[in-house]
């Protein structure tokens, strides 16, 4: 019985060994997402101020090219891209030649100059849609619900960094947040107080207080900015609040170590009314705002 088994158990080892081995299965790399003209390329237009209002945003466009002001038309913006003139402003069949490309980049004659380099990511976004065929969005693509900033107030102190980093997010419809500061357009409400860079580092001026500004799509957010006084010896002058106007006036004074000015004659608050009206916020085309 034993010699029976011994066999048998033999038997069956010859004959896997005799069988075909079968390869590990290595698991497939992730595709990588697809190129989208209005997740990728519309926003490259935006950062690179393509659609606004002095440029081809314009009702009439600009140098026989229009793009719809701040993108809120992509469907319009892929027709006159890739089929108002076939071949010329897309060139499917040598990318690198695409005007979209060479007028961004400064290779031919363009009346908004250079925009960005060819070997930025701005002009990789472009060249790899075009790469891909061009193609528009056929499906449903997650886009931006919303946006904000970080940090929402920036405070200038005497001893501290005269310059802060901020990020913009946008929180997408599929659930996602993702950072689009690179994307971005940022613009200052007051420069003399706070200036704001192109890619988001924030300089302090004089003291005061203001606002700094980054829009994303349709979307625009604010962050306030202090800059307080180099000196530190601030003391209050305890005047009292007549009421909740003057309480919210002089709790924004302390935060900026001012002390309220004495009362004005008549004559003084005209001319200061009069200043106001002759010189209003001014219209920001990039931002879609007033600003001082």
């Amino acid at each position: 019985m034993k010699k029976a088994a011994l066999i048998f158990l033999l038997t069956a080892v010859a004959a896997a060994s005799d069988a075909p081995s079968t390869p590990a299965v290595t698991p497939a790399a992730p595709a990588e997402p697809a190129v989208s003209f209005r997740r990728d390329v519309m926003p490259v237009f935006f950062r690179a101020g393509c659609n606004v209002g002095g440029c081809h945003g314009s009702a009439r466009g600009k140098d026989g090219f229009r793009l719809s002001l701040f993108g809120f038309d992509p469907a319009g913006d892929y027709f006159r891209l890739t089929q108002q003139i076939v071949g010329r402003r897309v060139d499917l069949a040598v990318p690198e030649q695409s005007l979209v490309l060479m007028k961004a980049t400064g290779k031919v004659p363009h009346t908004g100059g250079e925009l960005f380099k060819k070997d930025s990511e701005y002009y990789n976004a472009i060249l790899k849609w075009i790469e891909a065929g061009a193609p528009d969005d056929t499906t449903d693509i997650a886009m931006p619900t919303a946006i904000s900033i970080e940090p929402d107030k920036i405070v200038f102190e005497a001893k501290s960094d005269p310059k802060r980093q901020i990020k913009v997010l946008a929180k997408f419809s599929d659930g996602k947040t993702q950072d689009v500061s690179k994307l971005a357009v940022f613009v200052a409400s007051n420069k003399a107080v706070a200036d704001i860079s192109v890619d988001g580092l924030v300089t302090a001026g004089k003291r005061g207080d203001t606002y700094v500004f980054a829009r994303f799509n349709k979307f625009t957010v604010g962050a306030e900015v202090i800059v307080l006084p180099k000196e530190g010896n601030y003391q209050w002058s305890g005047v009292t609040p007549a009421n909740y106007i003057d309480e919210r006036v002089y709790d924004k004074l302390q935060k900026l170590q001012m002390n309220p000015s004495e009362r004005c004659s008549d004559e003084q608050f005209v001319r200061r009314v009069y200043l106001d009206i002759i010189f209003p916020a001014q219209w920001d085309p990039k931002l879609g705002i007033h600003v001082t």
